[in-house]
Order: C-alpha cells, then structure tokens, then sequence
C-alpha cells in the first residue's frame, strides 16, 4: 500500500473532495484524521467507511480559520503522529496556516 504507516490530516473530510481523498488514502494504508467543522455524522461515516475497508481513521472537530482550533485539532494526536504526518490537506480558508492554497474544486465553491 501507498501510504502504509503514514498519517494524513485531512481537513473538510466530512463530504465532497475531502471525504473521497480522505477514503482513497485510507485504503492506501495511510492512518487518516478526518477534520470536520459541522458535519459531525459525515465524518462518523467516512470514519466508518475507511475501517470497513481495513484502514485506521479518526473524526476531529476544528474550525481551521480559527487557530486555536488548528492546536487542539494538531493535540489529537501523539506527538510521533503529528511528527509522521505526511499530508495536510486543507481548503483555502486555512491558507494562513501555510501561506498558500491549492484549487482542487475545479473553481466552483461549494458550501
């Protein structure tokens, strides 16, 4: 598997883009951190889907746009996973956290 033994914190993971990046790197053996901010039962489902198929997934609740949210979302884990994590996949909102975004919607918003 691709991602065997890595950590991906995937933010918006609860539906959309992120759920199915989340899903896809879970069944690639990556351990996942599913980030919602309001769909608390979506990402219990995508939690759900990625064990079903034999992955490591856990749902965490944080507004990345506001940075004491980002801490305790980074908090979730051990101090050796947040040092394994190997992707962080975030939408524009949290551009501060990196100083750049990535357009992956194809230039349509979708709330």
């Amino acid at each position: 598997m691709f991602f065997e033994g890595q950590v991906a914190l995937i933010t918006g993971a609860s539906s959309g883009i992120g759920r199915a990046t989340a899903e896809a790197m879970g069944c690639q053996g990556a351990r996942v951190a599913v980030n919602y901010c309001k769909n608390h039962a979506g990402a219990e489902d995508t939690v759900e889907i990625i064990r079903r198929r034999s992955g490591d997934a856990i749902a965490v609740r944080a507004d990345v746009t506001r940075a004491t949210d980002v801490q305790a979302l980074v908090r979730a884990g051990t101090a050796e996973e947040v040092a394994e994590v190997i992707v962080f996949l975030a939408s524009p909102a949290a551009g501060y956290l990196t100083g750049e975004t990535i357009e992956v919607n194809g230039g349509m918003w979708m709330d």
